[in-house]
């Protein structure tokens, strides 16, 4: 643990910790930090936490499934796109 919150310390852009996630939550991650309306993404106990900005101001919002994107304004078309769904 030590080592990693030296790592994040450092403050390097495109360097992610990620935990030991399925092939579907790495997917998932991976489609969340390439959205440019979220500012942040991290995982804690399997649960995606985005930042995201509304009305000039930050919110934390949580990422449990797909279904969840649609509290970040994404459409249902540009999820089914994804391809996320097994």
């Amino acid at each position: 643990m030590t080592n990693m919150r030296r790592l994040r310390d450092l403050d390097r852009k495109g360097v992610f910790l990620n935990d030991d996630l399925t092939l579907f939550c790495a997917k998932l991650a991976r489609v969340l930090r390439n959205d440019v309306t979220i500012g942040n993404v991290w995982t804690i106990d399997g649960r995606f936490h985005c930042i995201t900005t509304e009305n000039g101001r930050q919110t934390t919002k949580i990422v449990d499934s797909p279904d969840d994107l649609f509290s970040l304004g994404w459409s249902e078309d540009r999820i089914k796109g994804l391809d996320l769904y097994i």
